[in-house]
Parts: structure tokens; sequence; C-alpha cells
């Protein structure tokens, strides 16, 4: 599993076999490795480094560098990099809207509670997952939400890949989540997948859109994904929902967007949030999933702003090796739902 992050490069671990030993070239966030076959009594051992998720030893001979040895260790809460890559487990929340304090609620609906009690649901019966992704508005316009974001899914035990959404504030989302395990933006790659996060958040809009940078990154991040299947990850909308004051605020340069998908093949489908509503179409060959909010939900088809009645939700990804996807939204009944009506229509 590589991980890269926008403007620098975290190289995977090289490894090759020796006669005596696994020898290894860690690169940064080590996140690979090889059970060791050397004695302590084989090498000098002059230092042992403890990595998050490694115990590294460096042997030398005659002064020089031998080799590194390390060792994958299972700890509570740390980052799981052991995953069958035949079958990709992955779990989505999306709009959670959280405040600074835990008691708030946004249409209706506690959305600090309601976040935990979802990812209580998603651990009682998806664990372990190889990664989680959070498309957007992970805050209610509060930075000091994303303590608690943090508190809660600090303990994942799989990479959470963020991006931001609308009423995100980029710059704060950046730094309260610059620590294990969450990724912020950029891509990664399991096995034969790779996982493309993108920020369409726009200063003072609930719209979002691309800019030239990053439709380049996007056409990079495709074109140099070297076979693997892609899955996009977004906020907002690229394709129409059918609701007129939704797709007033959807991505602004959409058709931009898909004039560099349909250069590559490799797209297998994209996630978004931002709509809080469920939604599953095919576009070519591409499946297109947008989640409901792990708050309150958007009427379908609405021409004006109005909420539906449905529970919070996440959704369950499996991605195989050979690009095709099984997924499912998954309700949770024990929260109450939002009234029809609120003096908000911002998404």
């Amino acid at each position: 599993m590589a991980i890269r992050r926008p403007g620098i490069f975290h190289h995977a671990t090289h490894v090759r076999q020796s006669r005596s030993a696994v020898r290894a070239v860690v690169g940064d966030r080590h996140a690979r490795g090889r059970l060791h076959n050397i004695r302590p009594g084989d090498a000098h051992c002059v230092t042992t480094l403890h990595a998050s998720i490694l115990g590294l030893t460096q042997f030398t001979l005659s002064g020089a560098i031998f080799c590194y040895a390390f060792r994958l260790r299972e700890l509570p809460g740390r980052l799981n990099v052991v995953s069958n890559m035949s079958l990709l487990r992955l779990i989505q929340f999306t709009d959670p809207h959280l405040y600074g304090s835990e008691t708030e609620s946004l249409r209706g609906v506690q959305t600090a509670p309601a976040l935990a009690q979802a990812l209580a649901q998603a651990r009682a019966r998806h664990w372990p997952v190889d990664a989680v992704l959070v498309t957007g508005d992970i805050v209610q316009d509060d930075p000091a939400g994303y303590a608690h974001f943090r508190r809660l899914f600090r303990n994942a035990g799989a990479p959470v890949l963020c991006i931001p959404g609308n009423h995100d504030d980029p710059e704060a989302l950046r730094r309260e989540l610059a620590c294990d395990p969450f990724v912020v933006g950029g891509l990664m790659d399991f096995g034969p997948w790779r996982i493309v996060l993108l920020d369409t958040w726009v200063a003072g809009s609930a719209a979002g859109r691309l800019s030239t940078q990053s439709l380049a990154q996007l056409d990079q991040a495709l074109r140099s994904a070297a076979g693997r299947h892609a899955l996009v990850c977004l906020h907002h909308h690229p394709v129409s929902m059918s609701s007129h004051w939704l797709d007033e605020v959807g991505l602004e340069n959409s058709a931009e967007f898909w004039r560099v998908i349909d250069q590559h093949r490799n797209v297998r489908a994209m996630v978004w949030g931002h709509v809080h509503q469920s939604f599953d179409q095919l576009r070519g060959d591409v499946r297109l999933l947008a989640t409901p909010s792990t708050c309150a939900q958007f009427m379908p088809g609405s021409k004006e702003f109005a909420l539906d009645t449905l529970p919070p939700a996440y959704r369950t990804l499996q991605l195989r090796a050979d690009g095709t996807l099984t997924t499912e939204v998954v309700w949770i009944e024990q929260c109450a739902a939002g009234s029809s009506s609120s003096v908000s229509s911002a998404a």
C-alpha cells in the first residue's frame, strides 16, 4: 500500500531477497514489510526504531549498514495494513456536520451522537475495513468540530481518507487532521485499486469547483495508475440529481471534470456526498454513487429545499481485483429523523 499526499511522494517499501535476509529500503511512512530471518547474534544491532506500525532494527557489518529488519505489529487502534487485496473493503461516511458542542442539532438531528452511532454500528457489523472514506462537510462551519471527529476516528485501525466540503475550513481540516490515521486529499493505492481524493471547495460558496491544477492532478493520477482501477471521491455531485435547488449547488465545472474522466478507461466508480440522499446509476461503465448523510436527509427530486424522513446512513463498498464492486447503503434506524422543513437550505 503506497500513501501519497499532495506535494509529497511517499515511497513504498522496496524489498529484495538475499541469502541471509530480506533486505529493505524503507521509505517515509513505512507501509509494508517482511518478517526478517536475522538472529541478533548475526550482526551488530545499532538501533531499534519504533514507527507507528513497525518495529524496525538497523544492522551493520564492519561499520556499514547491512540491512533493515522489521516486523509489522498488530496494535489496537493502529493502522491495519495487512489486508487481502483481492477484496478491498471500504466504509464511506459523509456530511456529519459537527459542531464544537456535541449537543448541537442540525435539521432535527444531534450531529455528533448520530455520527458516533453510525460509526458504532459500522464497527459492529463491518470491521475490519481497509480504509474509511469521509467525503466532506465534516463540520458545520465550526472548526471546533474537528476535535470530535478526530477523537471518534483516531482508533479506526485503517486509513481515514478525508476531503473538504463546502461547510468545512480546508486549512483547519488539514491542521487538525495532520496525524495518523488521517489522510487529507491526494491519492492512495491499495493493491489493484487507486483511490483519488478531490478537493471541490470554493470559498464562500455552497457549490463546488475543481481548479485547473486539480483537474491536471486528476488527469495525472489516472494516467499514472499503472494498470490499477480507479475510484474517484469528491464532495459535490458531478451529475444532475433531478432536484432544481440542489443542482444549483453542484460541481460548477462538471463538463471539464468529465472531459478528464472520459480520457481514462480505468475509472470504475466515483462517490460523493453533499446531496444527503442515496443515488446509484451508471454513466457508461462508470458507477455513480451518492451517499446519505450521517445526520438529516434531503428529499430526492424536490424542486425546492425539503427534508426527507429517512434516518442517518453510511455506505459499504467492496472493490474486487477485476474492477467490479458491490455496495450497500446502511440506515441507522435507531436515530430520529428530522422535520420536513428547515430554516436553512444550504447543502
